[in-house]
């Protein structure tokens, strides 16, 4: 195995050969290597040859343009999760980056390219391929003592043939060497019938070699239930097949979990993780296999733990900036988490990808984040703003947007996002971008409707609560202007599941006040069950 640092490949394809250059000439001090092509064709033929942690791919390219190379590369789940930023020469329009970022791509830079952006946003994603490279290095040490005892397992057997010309000779000679390794090996016939097996595999299975000797190797491992075919397609094509991180449910087999644990191994909820290998043999023209397998639970448990406390950290550090945002408003922690659970039922509604669901809950309430830059007196004014104190206003917008770019982390580069357009309007009169329609972000989209509905039924400095049926008029009056008509379907359609949030954080003074609100029967019956 091979410990040298592993040094990160950049690819960049343009069909002008300066433009390669300039580009080169921009990476010259950034630690990877650059390989360039001036087509899509040569471009494709690359990424096969090699693994690139980043493409940089013009969008404009004659007989195949960026798009299509971008396509045809996420096709191929070998390659389909290279990045990809689009550099193009084309004027700004959110159509074709929705087409981009459609076809797989993470970012767009335009020309004419601004270096240090560039430079930043390349030099993040080499950063994250270098911990994915890292947590790779980390398994393959972890495995490192499996890899060499395979290794000498392989060569075992090839003296074996070379040395024997009996199977049961040879079987003998192998497991007086392998007992003593903490894999489960187990060598079958070409009916997948045992003929052997080591110490470890007596401990998993329950039963001693001399009793499993003949019988199938699923009635003696029957939680293992891909076996049989495994040994059938390594027997058959000649070539070893294996198998990693497999989810086996211990209690649906024979063994008890307690001699599982004797044997030094442990479970992830309910099951254990394992690796499989199945090595072919054929002896005097007799065929059949070797059998290794070998417990990965912890190093999978440790896997799982760490991406686990990656998202609580970046969940942690969400929270402190929207409290800190929050800070001055005397309705803080309720309107945050209402605007959260607006914004996540009515995407439910939607059917929006769970795990978008999941980062919307998560984003939403940074929405405001960039009011950390307001001044009080505007901030906090009882009365109506004047319009240069409302111009001040709007810009908490772009700060908020400010505040939030460049993290590394999902959930907050979509806060980022809905910082910026949360105040877009449907029929392109919001601000500050002025977007329109479908070009404004889906959960900008969502967010928009659940903070005007919360405003609108929550104390303000400026104003008192509306009643519902008034907030329910000036929602329906904004459908197709202010509101994207999908969105507000959704909410209509989830009334009672919004009614429930608007009132479930509320304490009993100020639940009896809500409930005054709901001017017809039905809500307060709803409500109330």
């Amino acid at each position: 195995m091979n410990d040298t640092p592993f040094k990160p490949k950049i690819l960049i394809v343009d069909d002008i050969v300066e433009n390669l250059f300039a580009l080169e000439r921009i990476f010259g001090k950034i630690d990877a290597d650059i390989i360039k092509a001036s087509s899509g064709n040569e471009a494709l033929t690359l990424i096969l040859e090699h693994d690139f942690a980043l493409i940089i791919l013009d969008v404009q390219m004659p007989e195949m343009d960026g798009y299509e190379v971008a396509e045809l590369i996420k096709s191929d789940e070998t390659t389909a999760n290279i990045p990809i930023i689009f550099v193009t020469a084309i004027d700004r329009e959110d159509a074709k980056e929705i087409r981009g970022y459609n076809t797989g791509a993470v970012d767009f830079i335009f020309k004419p390219i601004n270096k240090q952006i560039l430079l930043s946003k390349v030099n993040v994603f080499l950063e994250l391929y270098r911990i994915k490279n890292g947590l790779e290095h980390l398994v393959d040490e972890r495995t490192r003592e499996l890899y060499e005892i395979n290794q000498k397992l392989k060569e075992l057997i090839k003296t074996n043939i070379k040395a024997t010309r009996e199977i049961e000779y040879s079987h003998s000679y192998l497991l007086k060497v392998i007992d003593s390794i903490t894999s489960c090996l187990v060598s079958v016939d070409y009916l997948g019938r045992i003929t052997d097996m080591n110490n470890q595999a007596q401990i998993i299975s329950g039963i001693a070699p001399r009793n499993a000797v003949g019988k199938p190797v699923a009635e003696v491992f029957p939680f293992y239930t891909m076996l049989t075919e495994m040994i059938q397609q390594a027997i058959s094509s000649g070539q070893p097949v294996q198998k990693h991180s497999i989810s086996v449910n211990i209690k649906s087999g024979c063994i008890e979990e307690a001699r599982y644990f004797k044997a030094g191994l442990s479970t992830h909820n309910g099951s254990v993780i394992n690796d499989f290998a199945i090595y072919p043999f054929c002896f005097n023209n007799n065929h059949g296999a070797v059998i290794r397998i070998d417990d990965v639970t912890e190093r999978v448990k440790r896997e799982e733990m760490a991406i686990l406390n990656e998202k609580k950290l970046t969940i942690d550090t969400i929270h402190r900036l929207t409290w800190a945002s929050e800070y001055k408003d005397e309705d803080t922690g309720s309107h945050i988490q209402r605007m959260s659970n607006y914004s996540t039922a009515i995407a439910k509604r939607l059917n929006i990808n769970p795990n978008t669901v999941e980062s919307i809950s998560y984003a939403a309430p940074m929405h405001d984040i960039g009011k950390i830059g307001i001044p009080d007196r505007i901030l906090l004014k009882p009365g109506k703003l004047t319009p240069e104190e409302w111009d001040i206003m709007k810009r908490h917008t772009v700060i908020g947007a400010k505040i939030l770019k460049g993290s590394k982390s999902g959930f907050i580069r979509l806060g980022e996002l809905i910082a910026m357009t949360h105040h877009e309007k449907w029929d392109g009169s919001g601000y500050p971008l002025g977007l329109k329609g479908t070009k404004i972000p889906m959960v900008s989209r969502i967010v928009a409707l659940a903070d005007v509905f919360d405003s609108l039924t929550t104390k303000r400095p400026y104003k008192e609560a509306f009643s519902l049926e008034k907030s329910y008029q000036i929602i329906r009056e904004g459908k197709g202007s202010h509101f994207d008509p999908d969105v507000v379907d959704a909410f209509f359609e989830i009334l009672d599941e919004i009614l429930k949030i608007k009132i479930q954080p509320f304490n009993e003074e100020a639940k009896v006040s809500f409930i005054n609100q709901c001017v017809l029967v039905d809500d307060i019956v709803k409500l109330m069950t």
